[in-house]
């Protein structure tokens, strides 16, 4: 899907990062409770307001549409899995990758990885005109 094609017949659109690694088996837990939030209802009364929304994360499509059954998820949900998008976005962290800035700081996990996907909301904002 392009950018464009996000937007549908909406002016404006949504753009929320999740974090789910193409290698992790689930998404970040604060995004998971946080997606439980995304109810059919709030998507129609963004829609009602000229906006579309979108979820967007690294992992493979496959994966994320296993995730999202799993929990009865219908919110739109898309994968950037082997594209630029999250690395324009300025949404993940790779040292392979150097961005101009980051919009956040790299952490180290619990068992001390150093994580790609850090926690915290990132949400975009678009207008088409």
């Amino acid at each position: 899907m392009t950018l464009a094609g996000l937007f549908g017949e909406c002016r404006q659109l949504a753009v929320q990062h999740i974090m789910f690694d193409p290698d992790w088996h689930a998404a970040c837990p604060m995004c998971t409770q946080f997606t439980n939030e995304f109810t059919d209802a709030l998507v129609t009364q963004l829609r009602s307001r000229d906006t579309a929304f979108a979820m967007v994360c690294r992992a493979p499509l496959a994966k994320i549409e296993a995730y999202r059954a799993g929990r009865g998820w219908t919110v739109p949900w898309c994968s950037s899995y082997g594209s630029d998008f999250n690395y324009d976005f300025q949404a993940t962290l790779d040292p392979a990758r150097p961005q101009p800035y980051y919009n956040y700081r790299a952490e180290t996990l619990p068992d001390g990885e150093q994580s790609c996907e850090l926690p915290g909301a990132d949400t975009a904002w678009a207008h088409r005109c």
